[in-house]
């Protein structure tokens, strides 16, 4: 989900209130400027018989937000490579080569335990994406 122009104090925690009222778990949040982008899983796509985005858009309708819902699957990359210089850009060239677009991008902080990087991928590159990098970042060359 996607919710464009955040507007003021508190304005995340007004997102949030009517998906934790129906008990919606968030997956996942990257963040960023102008827009707030959370994941949620399959069976939360409708909420009291309508769609997710038409719940929030009315929940919000105060505020006027642009609600746009997209089918996307998660990626991460976990491990202690992702602390090797390059190794970002070498999963950014493989999705690029295979035309393959990131809709959402998200990294811990360097303090995090576990480095890893999450990206939202659309539905219908879920497949190579995955396979793409498991082959470049994973299998080794004899």
């Amino acid at each position: 989900e996607m919710i464009s122009e955040p507007e003021g104090i508190g304005y995340l925690a007004r997102v949030l209130k009517p998906l934790a009222k129906k008990g919606i778990n968030i997956t996942h949040t990257p963040d960023s400027a102008e827009t707030i982008t959370f994941t949620v899983k399959d069976k939360y796509a409708k909420v009291e018989g309508m769609r997710l985005e038409e719940y929030i858009q009315g929940a919000l309708a105060d505020f006027e937000p642009e609600v746009d819902g997209k089918e996307i699957y998660l990626v991460s990359v976990i491990g202690e490579a992702m602390k090797t210089p390059g190794t970002l850009e070498k999963i950014s060239h493989v999705l690029a080569d295979r035309k393959i677009s990131v809709k959402s991008l998200s990294q811990p902080d360097e303090d995090y335990a576990v480095p890893s990087i999450t990206m939202g991928i659309d539905s219908k590159d879920i497949k190579n994406a995955v396979t793409s990098l498991y082959e470049a970042l994973f299998k080794k060359s004899h």
